[in-house]
């Protein structure tokens, strides 16, 4: 796992990608968002792209994007598209 927080540490942009379970992202992307917790402070000056894949409405993935959203809110200097 520190491999791939390293990689997000060392990259100027970052896509994250997940289906949606129960109107939020998976368990293993958010293990990913949860470890990076003490290296938040690292992870500046980058471009997030999100891809949240699911067979329910567009209004339907708001818990998923706002999960996502908030992660990068987190950081300095970083957005999303």
């Amino acid at each position: 796992m520190i491999e791939i927080i390293h990689d997000i540490i060392d990259s100027d942009v970052i896509v994250l990608g997940s289906p949606m379970y129960f109107y939020s992202i998976s368990a293993q992307l958010k293990n990913v968002i949860d470890r990076c917790f003490p290296y938040y402070c690292h992870i500046k000056n980058k471009e997030f792209y999100f891809i949240v894949s699911s067979a329910s409405r567009k209004d339907d993935m708001e818990l998923a994007m706002s999960t996502l959203e908030k992660f990068v809110s987190c950081m300095d200097n970083c957005i999303y598209r």
